[in-house]
């Protein structure tokens, strides 16, 4: 959020509530979102974080590894997606050359623990890449304690001089996020630091687990040619603890997500100008299954598949004057399923 505030268009929110995650809209996109991302494409070392359904969460970011973020403001759905009112780039720092490591601490008022440490090496063609990091915070205010443990890992391999595999390996363990909840204006001025008394009668709150997986192959043929592909599979075990009366609700969701693409760039001269052709073609699935219960009875029980294919193509003439000509067009066909298990 720190980082993001500072790009006209881009507003955040919840940064410090981890309970309900943090909220990102440009320029207006993404902001009716009650939680997490949505309207907005998150890709992370080319493996895209936002799934099909146009949901996405930062959770599984490590901010030490990361080398560059790029915001892309205005309409780049023809080339990310539906969801890509607006598009974040993220690409994990690079590796240099011998044997790197670093560590830092960060402590803070309200119980705030900060411990990160990474490495890289380069051994040849190998890279690799590993961080580790964790949070925890007892918090400003009452029932808003937090933990969270990341681990993220980047192998390289330059197989020749035309070709690189890179492999990725993300995990986030966050057992604790309780969420203190939204106060009266009678209650901030009485005590701004208590939690809202259903918040804490219930002991409102997340708690989740994230496994991802992805790799990336890329090959130059000449000074023409050059084709990228890449696949990713991730697990995520999410539940949460909501303040409604009158005996709360416990949610969980098993999610299974997976996906691939491949395209293809052609760069040539047309009419003595330069020319960069890209086509491409992503599948992405998603695999839900949600339960609720309340008062000790299961209220809901369902499983939700959504499923995504997209092709797309795109054209940028270099024009004189540092001018250039684009041209984008993109196809989605989603398709959502849904099976009540309850009523069934």
């Amino acid at each position: 959020g720190e980082s993001l505030n500072r790009i006209p268009g881009v507003f955040t929110q919840n940064d410090q509530n981890f309970a309900q995650d943090l909220r990102i809209s440009i320029r207006g996109f993404g902001a009716r979102a009650r939680f997490g991302l949505r309207g907005v494409k998150l890709i992370v070392d080319g493996i895209p974080a936002t799934l099909p359904d146009g949901q996405g969460q930062v959770d599984s970011l490590q901010l030490s590894t990361v080398g560059r973020i790029e915001v892309i403001r205005g309409p780049s759905s023809s080339l990310y997606g539906s969801a890509a009112a607006g598009v974040i780039r993220v690409e994990s720092e690079a590796i240099g050359q011998g044997t790197r490591a670093a560590t830092r601490v960060g402590l803070g008022d309200y119980g705030y623990r900060s411990y990160d440490a990474k490495s890289s090496m380069r051994e040849g063609s190998v890279g690799i890449l590993v961080g580790l990091s964790h949070q925890e915070m007892g918090g400003y205010r009452d029932h808003s304690r937090m933990e969270n443990t990341n681990l993220n890992s980047r192998l390289e391999w330059q197989i020749d001089e035309d070709s690189e595999l890179i492999g990725l390996l993300s995990f986030v363990d966050s057992p604790m996020a309780d969420d203190p909840g939204g106060l009266k204006a009678a209650e901030v001025a009485a005590n701004r630091r208590k939690a809202a008394p259903n918040n804490l009668k219930f002991d409102a709150g997340e708690n989740l687990k994230q496994v991802t997986t992805g790799m990336r192959y890329r090959r130059r043929s000449g000074d023409q040619h050059e084709t990228t592909a890449a696949a990713w599979y991730g697990w995520r075990d999410f539940a949460n603890r909501l303040p409604i009366p009158p005996s709360g609700v416990s949610g969980g969701l098993d999610r299974t997500f997976a996906g691939g693409s491949i395209q293809h760039e052609y760069r040539d001269e047309v009419f003595g100008l330069s020319n960069s052709l890209l086509v491409g073609i992503d599948v992405e699935a998603q695999w839900d299954d949600r339960t609720r219960t309340s008062a000790g009875a299961r209220t809901l029980d369902q499983a939700e598949d959504v499923t995504s294919f997209r092709v797309f193509v795109r054209d940028e003439l270099s024009l004189p004057e540092d001018f250039t000509l684009a041209f984008s067009l993109g196809f989605d066909n989603l398709w959502y399923r849904l099976d009540d298990h309850l009523s069934a």
